[in-house]
Parts: structure tokens; C-alpha cells; sequence
């Protein structure tokens, strides 16, 4: 049995800020950043590049989703006029330079663009990774895939990749050059399990992690996530329903970063381990997840 009294109040919270259980609305796909002169981000959608800080203002153009630019000036300009959010001047690769709302804007996974692949519930190691032959998600984890190179972003395809499946993320990418596991636009991806990331240089953005059966993980000490090798990053993700913790740092040899991420409803009636636990000191908990 669950703590039902930590469990409700949970969800409670999650109510009172226009969240509830399972719900789309708990996948804080664009979280307000706060950014810095000079930072690299990338679009998460298509976006309108405005004239002004204004949601009326003119447009100089359009970006598409995942296009990169960099902050021309800290703090931002909040549009009181418009839509109530933070416009941001972006200068984009390629043009134009405008302001965007930063509803729209998220750090920059970094690095060379690399290629996009694809995994879903059903993909295959045999598949090719494209869009309409699209790999199992082991197989994206897996270091003996040499398709998979760095700076390549992993489009997670809608659906449930599991249930209660043990996955090892031991594929890394290469510093400035992470490889991104990702989920894609057309739907929600759900990865029921656990996933153990022994890789390094690694983003996972975006999607949920959970375990359908936590009893049965128990005496095994299963977390969603168990986080080991470094230079990683966890963002936008939703994280719930582990025996465990939801997400374990051991002892980092460089940076791990946890930004973005609702992190609710995890441990057992004998263990209090609600949401992330850390073995190192050099875990940058920015605090922006529950």
C-alpha cells in the first residue's frame, strides 16, 4: 500500500497549479526559463519572431521547432500588454533576430545538429531508425548501435514502451555533442519501467517515466530513473509510480542537471524516498521541478 495521505496532498498540489494524474497538462512541455547574455536555446515549436516585446508587435519571420539561436540580452521583457509571459531577443542561426516568448524557448541541447531517428513501441534493432521504420528504444540505448552517432536526436513515437521493462541506457554521446532522447510532437510517450543511464553526454526531454507495477520492485530497488554516468541531463520529464525514488544520482564524475520535471508519487508505505535522491555533490538541482 501507498501513502494515501502523501499521495492525495500530492495530487492536490498538482490540482491546485492545473495538473491532475495522467493528464497532459503535468508535461510541462515549455517552462518559463530564466536566461543568460549569450546562451544557446532552440525553439520548441514553431514560433512567430516579433518586431517588439509584444505579442501584437509585427513579425520578421517564423522558426520552426528545434531551431537554435542565442539570447542577445538578460533579463527579459515581460509583454503586460500582450500575453502576460517573458519575450526574450533571440538572434537565430540564419535570421532573423526578433523577440520571442520565452513560452516557446528552451535551452539548447548544444552541440552539431545531428540526424533525427525515430523509436517506438514496437520498432526493431533490424528496422533502418526513420520515421516509418523506427528502432526499439533498447536499441537506441544500446552502445553497439554505430548508426546512432552523437548530436543525433532519438524522437520517442506515441506510446507505452513497456510495461515493466528494465532498460540500460549505455550509449553516449560526445561533449558539446549530446545525444537526445526526445519525445515527439505527434503524441505521448509513456516508458514504463526503469531506466538505468550508465552513458554519458545524454538529454532526456520531454516524456514519462513510470512503473505500472511498483510492488513487484520493491526488495529489487527498482527507481525510474537511476542516473550514473555524467555530463547528463534530465528535462521536462514526468516522473511517478516508482517502488523507489523516482530519480537516484550516484556520485557524478561532472555535471548532471535536473531541470523542468514533475516528480510525484513514488515510494512505498516503508520508504519515504518521494522524489530524488543524489550520492554526489555535483548535481545542479535547479529547482524547477515538484
Amino acid at each position: 500500500m501507498r501513502f494515501s495521505n502523501l499521495r492525495n496532498a500530492l495530487l492536490a498540489a498538482l490540482t491546485v497549479w492545473g495538473c491532475s494524474q495522467r493528464d497532459d497538462a503535468l508535461r510541462p512541455d515549455s517552462p518559463l526559463y530564466q536566461f543568460t547574455q549569450g546562451q544557446a536555446v532552440q525553439t520548441t515549436t514553431t514560433v512567430t519572431v516579433h518586431s517588439a516585446a509584444n505579442n501584437f508587435s509585427s513579425s520578421v519571420g517564423t522558426k520552426a521547432i528545434n531551431s537554435t539561436g542565442t539570447i542577445v540580452s538578460s533579463p527579459g521583457t515581460l509583454d503586460a500588454s500582450g500575453d502576460n509571459t517573458i519575450y526574450w531577443n533571440v538572434a537565430f542561426s540564419g535570421g532573423p533576430t526578433g523577440w520571442v516568448s520565452g513560452v516557446f524557448l528552451a535551452p539548447s541541447s548544444g552541440g552539431t545538429p545531428g540526424t533525427d531517428r525515430y523509436v517506438s513501441p514496437t520498432g526493431s534493432s533490424s528496422n533502418s531508425g526513420t520515421q516509418s521504420s523506427p528502432w526499439s528504444l533498447q536499441w537506441a540505448f544500446d552502445p553497439t548501435n554505430t548508426t546512432l552517432q552523437a548530436g543525433d536526436v532519438v524522437w520517442l513515437l506515441p506510446g507505452t514502451y513497456g510495461p515493466d521493462i528494465d532498460f540500460t541506457a549505455d550509449k553516449s554521446g560526445a561533449a558539446g555533442n549530446p545525444i537526445v532522447y526526445r519525445q515527439h510532437s505527434s503524441g505521448h510517450a509513456i516508458v514504463d519501467g526503469r531506466i538505468r543511464v550508465h552513458g554519458n553526454y545524454l538529454t532526456f526531454w520531454g516524456f514519462e517515466v513510470m512503473q505500472s507495477d511498483p510492488l513487484t520492485h520493491d526488495a529489487a530497488d527498482w527507481y525510474d530513473v537511476e542516473s550514473y554516468g555524467h555530463d547528463l541531463k534530465y528535462i521536462n520529464l514526468v516522473i511517478h509510480d516508482a517502488s523507489k525514488s523516482g530519480i537516484i544520482v550516484y556520485w557524478p564524475t561532472g555535471p548532471t542537471e535536473i531541470y523542468g520535471c514533475v516528480i510525484y508519487n513514488n515510494g512505498l508505505d516503508n520508504n519515504l524516498r518521494a522524489k530524488l535522491e543524489h550520492d554526489g555533490d555535483r548535481t545542479d538541482r535547479r529547482e524547477r521541478h515538484l
